[in-house]
């Protein structure tokens, strides 16, 4: 294993040689104060987290300021986030747990957002550039103090947009300007089929009588998680874009379609948003083998492939302002310090695309069907910018009893272009 981790780097060192894209977003030159400013609107704020010890540092950076603040080491800070997306990733069915839970925000947030409180209030837009384990924290679930001291939530106040860095989101951007915009509208798969007991399969084996039971074990071994559960109000949130998109504007994969091949052999670059609703699977210590699980099985019932892996995104060829992965997890992957997760993200950032909404846990199916709707409304119906759509999605779903435990609703995150 550390003889191909050595090559692996030598491979990547030629890359970044013979194609200067790929090590300017990965590893981009660091902009000066001046250059950084540039990249930021009169109506954000930038804050940009670097965590050591003994002591880490908070930069508050808007278009005409800049502010540093000193705060709590990486060893405590690190406690704390992991701490709170703990809390998070798991719905709080008592008094208790809902207590716990909210201790463990309050604290985060007195630590990482209460020193930057006083640059925030007039800014409708927040940039966050986490390290660390605060890539694993979603800041809408964060709050900050008021004159009073009393927390204000995130979640009311600002849209929030994460990036791995100001740098690499500078390359990025010049990189998507010397592309063509598409008005194409958008490509959706949803519902795919994983396993050998999906009613879907069992019926079309009955239709057919194509698929043995060899077929199905060949199947099997080709999933790397035998318990990938069936995501039907995927199929929900398929027919919610489908009815706000011009049918000549829409690209619509479901069940068996929702396949690798629909994915890596269409004209991806046509549709200016791609939205892909099924399970991630995170490597966080080898990001390169992380993956989308697409169907395993056929039309006719036979077994393939179902894996769209972290290569394969690289390799698309994609001119989106947007990818949705309302999916598990997809936006975690390999902690690197300064440069945020190398993950599924920066996988579809690097293929063409602007922005990518992605999740930091394993998101409860109708709950998300029900904020895509919200989102998409925002998005398409209002012509809402990304961050603003989702934040007003997820207000939606937050003021909903049934849903209005974090759990249900912040774990999604905009990651990229704001603009």
């Amino acid at each position: 294993l550390q003889t191909t981790e050595r090559q692996l780097d030598l491979l990547e060192t030629e890359i970044r040689a013979s194609r200067p894209e790929f090590g300017n977003l990965t590893a981009p030159n660091t902009l000066s104060t001046k250059e950084l400013q540039t990249q930021i609107d009169p109506d954000t704020v930038l804050l940009q987290y670097a965590l050591g010890d003994p002591v880490s540092y908070l930069f508050v950076i808007t278009s005409d300021s800049v502010h540093g603040h000193q705060i709590p080491g990486g060893e405590e800070i690190e406690a704390l986030a992991r701490r709170a997306h703990d809390a998070l990733r798991g719905r709080a069915t008592s008094r208790e747990a809902i207590a716990d839970r909210d201790s463990q925000l309050r604290r985060l947030s007195e630590q990482v957002l209460d020193p930057a409180a006083e640059h925030l209030e007039s800014k409708k837009r927040l940039i966050v550039v986490p390290d660390g384990a605060l890539n694993y924290v979603p800041f809408v679930a964060l709050s900050v103090a008021d004159d009073n001291g009393e927390p204000r939530p995130l979640l009311l106040t600002h849209e929030i947009v994460s990036a791995p860095s100001i740098s690499a989101m500078a390359v990025h951007r010049e990189v998507m300007a010397m592309r063509n915009s598409t008005d194409h509208g958008i490509a959706v798969f949803a519902d795919p089929v994983y396993t050998s007991t999906d009613p879907r399969l069992a019926e079309l084996e009955h239709q057919n009588a194509t698929a043995s039971g060899g077929d199905i074990a060949q199947a099997e071994n080709l999933r790397p998680n035998s318990q990938l559960q069936r995501l039907p109000a995927t199929a929900r949130e398929a027919a919610i874009i489908a009815s706000l998109v011009p049918d000549q504007q829409l690209f619509e994969a479901i069940g068996f379609d929702a396949n690798r091949n629909a994915v890596l052999d269409s004209d991806m670059d046509g549709y200016r948003i791609i939205h892909l609703a099924t399970h991630g699977l995170i490597d966080a210590r080898y990001p390169a083998l992380s993956s989308l699980a697409m169907s395993f099985y056929n039309s006719a019932g036979e077994p393939v492939d179902g894996l769209i892996r972290l290569h394969d995104i690289y390799n698309l060829n994609l001119n989106a302002d947007l990818v949705v992965l309302s999916a598990c997890d997809t936006a975690l992957g390999q902690e690197v310090r300064g440069e945020g997760l190398i993950g599924l993200t920066r996988g579809f950032q690097y293929a063409g695309s602007r922005s990518v909404v992605a999740s930091l846990w394993q998101v409860p199916d109708r709950a998300t069907a029900e904020l895509m709707r919200h989102f998409y409304d925002a998005l398409l119906g209002q012509g809402l910018s990304v961050g603003a759509a989702l934040q007003q999605a997820q207000q939606a779903i937050a003021a909903q009893q049934r849903w209005r435990d974090p759990y249900y609703w912040a774990a999604f995150v905009v990651q990229g272009e704001w603009r």
